[in-house]
C-alpha cells in the first residue's frame, strides 16, 4: 500500500486510516473515527514513510479534568490519561496497536555514567517518541482537544494541545486555539 494517508482517507475513509495503524479495534462508542483519522493524517507520516518508525509512536485517549477535580493527575497535554497504545509492525502495510512497555527508565545521562547502556534497548532503536492524545468523548460532541508532542533524550520535548472542531460538513479541523503547551 503506497501513497499518503490523505489519499487513503479519501479512498477508504476513516476506518481505512485507522486500520493501517491497528486502531480500529480500540475505538469505543464514545470515539469519533473521523476525528481520529483526521488527527493521524494531520500529525503522523504514512506508515511506509522512512520517518514512520512504529516503536516511536504513542497514541492515547485522555479526558478533560473536571473543575474542582483535584485528585486527577493532569499531564503535559492538560488532560488526564485514560489509556495509551504503542505500535508494532504486522506487515509492510499495517501496524498493530499494543500495550506500551515503556517502564520508567534511568535517565540517559545516568545510563551513560553508570555504563548501563543496555537499558537503551536494541542498538539503533530510537529513543524519540511522537505522542498523540485525543480527548474522550468525541462522538457527537462537535469539539475535542488533541495533544501532539514529541520527546527525545536528553530532556528535550515539546507539544501543544489544540481545540479541534467538527464543521457542518462533518470534517474535523484543528483550530489555532492552544489550550496548553510545553517545551523542555
Amino acid at each position: 500500500m503506497t501513497g499518503t494517508l490523505e489519499g487513503l482517507l479519501e479512498w477508504e475513509g476513516a476506518l481505512g486510516v485507522l486500520g493501517v495503524f491497528g486502531l480500529g479495534q480500540v475505538l469505543t462508542d464514545r470515539d469519533d473515527p473521523h476525528l481520529w483519522a483526521a488527527v493521524l493524517v494531520r500529525h503522523w507520516p504514512a506508515h511506509g514513510d522512512p520517518d514512520a518508525e512504529p516503536s516511536t509512536l504513542r497514541f492515547g485517549v485522555d479526558r478533560v479534568a473536571s473543575a474542582g477535580d483535584e485528585t486527577a493527575p493532569v499531564d503535559r497535554s492538560g488532560m488526564v490519561k485514560i489509556v495509551s497504545w504503542c505500535f508494532e509492525r504486522v506487515d509492510a502495510d499495517h501496524l498493530r496497536s499494543a500495550p506500551c512497555s515503556d517502564a520508567p527508565r534511568m535517565p540517559l545521562m545516568s545510563m551513560i555514567a553508570s555504563g548501563k547502556l543496555s537499558e537503551l534497548g536494541e542498538p539503533g532503536a530510537s529513543l524519540a517518541r511522537d505522542y498523540l492524545d485525543i480527548s474522550r468523548p468525541t462522538l457527537g460532541e462537535g469539539a475535542a482537544l488533541v495533544h501532539a508532542g514529541m520527546s527525545a533524550p536528553p530532556n528535550m520535548g515539546l507539544g501543544e494541545t489544540h481545540r479541534w472542531v467538527q464543521g457542518e460538513d462533518g470534517h474535523w479541523v484543528e483550530t489555532d486555539e492552544v489550550v496548553s503547551g510545553w517545551l523542555t
